[in-house]
């Protein structure tokens, strides 16, 4: 061993032991990451930067106290972990404390404990929206419009934690799973495939001009 690495600190990492473990000639050391996991980590991996945490640092966004991410601010992180990200408590803007995932906070999908869509749903025109067999047909008609509400702009299609993009769609009050691809054009495409067969039945609710439900 040419060097004691022992103690030493690399990004979130801490040193602890070396192990009998050996990577392409490299001694393996065991480190703790300041997230409390405990991992293997070569030493050219160390010396290059290439291991700064134990993966925590590239699994979970960047959120602090006192951040807002619309009504919310964030109080305190909790004990809690879903799908690999850190649950924080946070104050919404009309009193209400929430739970929320630090991903869906910096993506955007969470700004409220609930109280904006509720505000936003009571100032919609709902006289004006039209049902036929349980399905709004308003909403149908901007099935296709790109949404910021998507990390990937694309209506439907979100970027997921491992790199890898999720296709749904949800058509009358039923969320269908399109698959999970590489990359973000065949993501899109089977997105695209399913809007054309609901553009069918959007096509003969048009035609029908008897409201069977309204609100």
């Amino acid at each position: 061993m040419k060097k004691d690495l022992t103690g030493k600190r690399f990004g979130k990492l801490e040193v602890l032991t070396a192990t009998d473990a050996r990577q392409n000639g490299s001694v393996v050391w065991q480190c703790r990451c300041d997230c409390g996991n405990l991992c293997s980590k070569p030493t050219n991996e160390l010396n290059a930067g290439l291991a700064v945490s134990c993966g925590c640092a590239w699994r979970q966004p960047a959120v602090k106290s006192g951040e807002r991410f619309g009504r919310l601010v964030t109080l305190e992180p909790t004990e809690k972990r879903a799908a690999g990200s850190v649950v924080w408590k946070c104050l919404c803007d009309c009193g209400t404390i929430v739970e929320a995932r630090a991903t869906l906070l910096k993506n955007g999908h969470i700004k409220s404990c609930g109280c904006l869509k509720a505000e936003i749903d009571k100032k919609r025109p709902l006289e004006n929206l039209t049902y036929q067999d349980g399905t709004c047909i308003e909403f149908l008609r901007s099935i296709s419009v790109p949404t910021k509400a998507s990390n990937t702009g694309i209506r439907g299609v979100v970027r997921r934690e491992d790199g890898r993009y999720q296709a749904t769609l949800t058509f009358r009050k039923q969320r269908y799973y399109l698959g999970r691809f590489t990359t973000l054009e065949e993501a899109a495409k089977a997105r695209a495939a399913a809007e054309e067969s609901v553009a069918g039945y959007l096509a003969e609710c048009e035609k029908n001009k008897e409201v069977l439900e309204t609100i």
